[in-house]
């Protein structure tokens, strides 16, 4: 081997300062350069662990909000339908007693009608009887003027 290393004529102290070189480079690459890009990975890594947990989280919120919101619409929707149906109940039965009351309007009006048309003819019949009377004393007092 002495002879390979004399041929390719490589000095072994060169070798040696090389090596320690390398090994200088090596570390103070490792302490200035490595280490810190080694920190600055490690701290991005954990923000974006950070940032997929807190998406993840808000995902979930927004998605429990969904669900609220979808159960406060049906609760609304449910609590309108009853409203209109005991509106639509409460206009029956409204409309029901404005008819009846109606209905008992028009009666009294029929039977104050017969009685107003009662008293007329039995009015009619007095006053038709008081002129009968009256034609039959005129009648008898020409019948006795005459006679």
């Amino acid at each position: 081997m002495g002879d390979l290393v004399q041929v390719f004529g490589i000095d072994w102290r060169l070798m040696v300062a090389q090596a320690v070189n390398f090994a200088v480079l090596v570390a103070v690459l490792g302490y200035f350069v490595y280490g810190p890009v080694m920190r600055l990975l490690a701290e991005r890594a954990k923000k974006i662990a950070e940032g997929i947990a807190d998406a993840a989280a808000a995902k979930e919120e927004r998605e429990a909000a969904a669900s609220e919101r979808s159960g406060i619409v049906s609760e609304a929707r449910h609590q309108a339908e009853t409203i209109i149906a005991r509106a639509q109940d409460e206009g029956k039965n409204e409309r029901m007693t404005i008819v009846k009351q109606a209905q008992d309007r028009a009666a009294q009006i029929v039977r104050d009608a017969d009685l107003a048309a009662a008293e007329g003819k039995r009015k009619a019949l007095k006053d038709s009887e008081a002129e009968v009377a009256r034609a039959a004393v005129l009648a008898a007092e020409k019948i006795l003027r005459n006679s």
